[in-house]
């Protein structure tokens, strides 16, 4: 059984039907929202959280897990460092 994929019928529709300001609105709206705004937002806040709380893995420590922290300094490196879960 086939099935028709939503996302690009409805992409083709737009194209098609949609007044070419619509269009341009929209492409406005997310260069300013979403390309100068959510993104840089949360780059900057994530960078300066780095720099302010986690210049070092002891950071983990001193600002996340104050009543209960991590002894093990390799389990403490792993989570700091680990590319996928990791701060």
């Amino acid at each position: 059984m086939w099935f028709v994929n939503q996302a690009a019928l409805g992409t083709w529709y737009a194209q098609n039907n949609i007044d070419i300001w619509r269009t341009y609105l929209t492409v406005m709206y997310n260069i300013v929202n979403f390309g100068l705004g959510a993104s840089v937002q949360d780059f900057y806040v994530f960078e300066k959280m780095q720099i302010n709380y986690f210049p070092d893995a002891n950071g983990i420590n001193s600002n996340l897990l104050i009543s209960n922290p991590i002894t093990d300094p390799a389990v403490l490196d792993i989570v700091y460092t680990d590319p996928y879960y990791g701060l």
